[in-house]
């Protein structure tokens, strides 16, 4: 009996640990749960940025100095389009058009707000009345066909009712190095070549911009902007919004301390350059509710030329971040 009841009470005990060890392991799963929940739910700390190099670039070069942001500076539209298509940035600087297209292929980004308002320019050598009337009966060299150079400046040309002719090229490099060649060739350029060009050389200059703001009676056509996933919170937004304007603010207000930093950075121009550059590279900072009418007048000229520059219709509503 004595042996039976030994046998018995053993049973008991194993029994007894096997359920609390059972016990201890489903709130181990559990606490593991939840905070496996509540990582999921927290926000990212830091924020990804990608930009293309140039004016974009520049105008969120002080994003450099915070310490929230991780920055990708990408050459072509190639990784732009892929992180649109794959949501691996928080914010995407890219041309407005893109990201507008992009959005009505179902990206999961928004349009926060615009940074560069047009960097094209045509110019010759030095020469007297070089205006936009003087291009009628003129060559221009371009890049870009049925892109937004090329855009712009043939809707300007119907608009005023100047008639040039057009010979392409596959890149502004291509424009300028057929400029060196002949420097009384007309050419279509963009900052910051034009810089590289004027570094060592007197030009007589047009600024696209300003002729399409005497054209139009608009502001300039919103070029470039801010795109934000639609994950980030509100307060997140805003913190991203309030970031990129102060760093336009700084560039603009130190273009010369701007290329120095700039250039620490191995930007890809050299600082001479870039610092002639950001006055003509007409950066701002302007939210999306208060340039979404120039964004639609901007993209009903381009469907002048090419409706499938931003997607073929204007963007729906749930495209813009509006504040309250």
């Amino acid at each position: 009996m004595m042996k039976m009841n030994r046998t018995i009470s053993n049973d008991i005990t194993t029994t007894g640990c096997k359920v609390i060890m059972k016990k201890i392991t489903t709130v181990l799963l559990l606490a593991v749960v939840f905070f496996s929940m509540a990582a999921c739910n927290e926000e990212k700390t830091t924020i990804d940025v990608i930009t293309p190099q140039g004016s974009p670039a520049l105008a969120a070069l002080y994003l450099h100095e915070n310490e929230a942001y991780e920055m990708d500076i990408v050459n072509g539209p190639d990784p732009l389009v892929s992180a649109f298509g794959s949501g691996s940035h928080d914010v995407i600087l890219a041309p407005t058009n893109l990201g507008a297209k992009m959005h009505a292929s179902g990206s999961d980004y928004r349009f926060l707000g615009a940074i560069t308002f047009g960097n094209y320019y045509l110019v010759t050598q030095q020469q007297d009345g070089f205006t936009f009337d003087s291009l009628d009966g003129k060559e221009i060299v371009m890049f870009g066909r049925m892109q937004t150079g090329d855009a712009i400046v043939q809707y300007l040309c119907q608009d005023t009712g100047i008639e040039p002719s057009f010979t392409y090229v596959d890149s502004v490099q291509s424009a300028s190095a057929l400029w060196l060649e002949n420097p009384e060739t007309i050419i279509l350029t963009a900052e910051p070549s034009l810089s590289v060009l004027s570094a060592n050389h007197d030009l007589s200059i047009i600024d696209i911009q300003e002729i399409y703001q005497e054209t139009t009676g608009d502001g300039s056509y919103p070029q470039a902007g801010v795109f934000v996933n639609k994950r980030l919170s509100e307060d997140r937004m805003d913190e991203i919004a309030s970031d990129i304007e102060a760093s336009v603010e700084d560039v603009l207000d130190d273009p010369d301390s701007a290329a120095t930093f700039a250039a620490s950075l191995d930007y890809p121009f050299p600082e001479s350059v870039m610092a002639s550059a950001i006055p003509r590279c007409h950066l701002g900072f302007i939210a999306a509710d208060d340039v979404k009418d120039d964004l639609e007048a901007y993209f009903t000229r381009l469907s002048q030329l090419n409706p499938q520059l931003y997607g073929g219709e204007l963007p729906e509503e749930k495209f813009y971040v509006v504040g309250d």
